[in-house]
């Protein structure tokens, strides 16, 4: 498993995620684009961080 911050945003990479995790019914993966992408929350202040946690190529999750 590998974590690492996310230096920049692409939209793209998320998508397959959003499919998947729409269509078990979590709205985490869609509040997170909408809030980032609209400037809500773009993890910029002091001591925030956005995160992605991969197994081999699969992307498992965020933690700030």
């Amino acid at each position: 498993m590998r974590i690492q911050e996310i230096s920049v945003w692409n939209h793209d990479e998320l998508v397959p995620v959003l499919a998947e995790s729409s269509s078990e019914g979590f709205r985490h993966i869609e509040r997170l684009i909408h809030e980032y992408e609209t400037g809500i929350n773009t993890f910029e202040q002091e001591d925030e961080a956005l995160l992605n946690a991969e197994c081999t190529i699969r992307w498992l999750g965020s933690a700030v």
